[in-house]
C-alpha cells in the first residue's frame, strides 16, 4: 500500500479495491497482508496479447500481423526471428 501511494499517489482504499480486482483475476493472491504474483509479467503480457486478437481480429493471428505490420518494412533479421518463433511453435525444425 505504502508503494502504492508514493509510486502512484493511490489512497489505502483505491489500493486494496485494485488489489482485490487483480486477486479475483487470478493476477495476485493476498496471503495474510503479503501480496504475491500468481504469474510472471511474461504470462499477463501473453494471455493480454491473446485477448486482445480474440476481441479484436476474431482471434486471427495473420490479421493482426497483417495489420501490425502494415505499411511496415520487416528487417531480414525481424523475419528470422519470426521464422524461426513460427517453426518452434509447429514443432518445424528445418530450413
Amino acid at each position: 500500500m505504502e508503494i502504492c501511494n508514493k509510486e502512484l499517489g493511490w489512497k489505502k482504499s483505491s489500493t486494496y479495491t485494485v488489489l482485490k480486482k487483480l486477486s479475483l483475476r487470478g493476477i495476485f493472491c493476498n496471503d495474510g497482508g503479503i501480496v504475491k504474483a500468481l504469474m510472471t509479467r511474461d504470462e499477463f503480457y501473453g494471455i493480454q496479447s491473446r485477448q486482445f486478437v480474440d476481441e479484436n481480429f476474431d482471434g486471427s493471428l495473420p490479421s493482426f500481423i497483417a495489420a501490425f505490420a502494415a505499411g511496415k518494412k520487416i528487417s531480414e533479421e525481424e523475419s528470422k526471428q519470426i521464422k524461426k518463433l513460427v517453426d518452434e511453435l509447429c514443432g518445424d525444425n528445418h530450413d
